[in-house]
């Protein structure tokens, strides 16, 4: 789950100063941030996050440069929060450390997918000529500042990443700005589940995780049962009881963490778990894409949201992008995307004909070609009558 929250701290000493133990010590050591986005690159940052860089980048600054903020620049930065489902959590909360790295490395790489998205697609700033008209200029890529943590306020496992998105960027006119918030919400969605379709789908090829629908549409994992969520879930029941404000975060060491686990696994309600069902791994649920693509416009981030929703062992952001490619128009940035073709969404006479698109990129495209035939043939046989309607 993505959510996006403002910030104006320009420190970041929150989170400069959470060792986040229970993820470094799977790793040899603590782990003080990474720097992710193609502009931070540019700008020579990379590998671990510096405090004094981190500062000025939140400020506004470049490290060497001499940019200065805005004067009416008020959040310093957007704190993207992406939270691995519970399920996730509990495999990360495993004994063994083998699993626990493949589970975060997966996770990370999965991060990694929905931030190029948002580069690519939501990323922008917004401009005011001299005659008050606004525009929206994409950025040359974004500076930001990645902090991956395995547990919760309440000591439970919970496999979440903080992505600091400084809010300063430099537009296509060359021009520094502060990002378009609106543009980064109206995306949310869709980079929400470009990074839950690549957590699967890295699950699925690091672990051979097996990923099954459940009877109220929630995807969970063979072999990790509803009531370890549920004992692994203390801070949902803080909610539920009326607890109110954050505890404070007790910095623990994995193994003090994984004796706190094993106490609440063994402690867990005793129940059997909701009705599971097997979906194929190597195609989409098409009944559940085009349901979450019912009385919506058909835009880009709508039908990337829906694609990804609806590959319950995940799918690449190449095959999703694919799948937009089959508009056979441009697809527009920010909020103002351009409705799209109807030729992105398969007809359901090319599904009865060919079944489901397939999760495989290569085997996808193989499908729209064979749809594009199918479409040519059948419309070249169809009454003039027909036609006309």
């Amino acid at each position: 789950m993505l959510t996006i929250n403002s910030l104006s701290d320009s420190s970041g000493s929150y989170l400069l100063s959470d060792p986040a133990r229970e993820v470094g010590d799977l790793f040899g050591g603590p782990q003080p941030g990474r720097w992710v986005g193609r502009s931070a690159q540019h700008h020579g940052l990379v590998g671990d996050v510096e405090p004094k860089a981190l500062s000025l980048i939140l400020s506004g600054r470049i490290p060497g440069g001499t940019l200065e903020p805005g004067a009416h620049q008020r959040r310093s930065a957007y704190d993207l929060v992406f939270a691995a489902p519970k399920p996730v959590s509990v495999l990360m909360a495993s004994p063994s450390e083998a699993v626990a790295r493949q589970v975060v490395l997966g996770h990370e790489v999965a991060v990694e997918a929905a931030m190029d998205y948002v580069e690519d697609r939501s990323a922008g700033i917004r401009r005011a000529s001299e005659r008050g008209e606004r525009t929206w200029l994409h950025v040359n890529g974004v500076v930001a500042a990645r902090f991956t943590h395995g547990t919760s306020r309440s000591g439970d496992p919970h496999l979440h990443s903080h992505v600091l998105l400084a809010n300063r960027a430099r537009g296509e006119d060359g021009r520094f700005g502060a990002l378009d918030g609106l543009a980064l919400r109206a995306h949310a969605r869709a980079a929400d589940a470009i990074y839950l379709s690549a957590l699967r789908s890295e699950m699925s090829r690091r672990l051979e995780v097996v990923f099954q629908r459940g009877s109220d549409g929630v995807i969970r994992i063979m072999g990790v049962s509803d009531a370890d969520c549920i004992a692994f879930s203390g801070r949902s029941e803080e909610v539920r009881r009326g607890v109110i404000g954050r505890p404070l975060k007790t910095s623990r060491s994995r193994s003090e963490a994984l004796g706190i686990w094993e106490e609440r696994k063994r402690r867990a309600p005793l129940l059997e778990d909701a009705p599971r069902f097997d979906r194929s791994a190597r195609h989409v649920d098409e009944h559940r894409a085009g349901a979450l693509l019912y009385g919506r416009p058909l835009l880009a981030r709508h039908v990337v949201e829906s694609v990804a929703m609806a590959a319950t062992a995940g799918i690449s952001a190449e095959a999703i992008a694919t799948v937009l490619a089959q508009s056979g128009s441009a697809l527009g940035r920010g909020i103002a995307e351009v409705e799209l073709s109807s030729n992105v969404v398969p007809t359901w006479r090319a599904l009865k004909e060919l079944g489901p698109r397939p999760t495989d990129r290569t085997q996808l495209t193989e499908w729209f070609e064979e749809a594009g035939r199918y479409r040519d043939l059948t419309s070249r046989y169809r009454s003039p009558i027909a036609r006309g309607r």
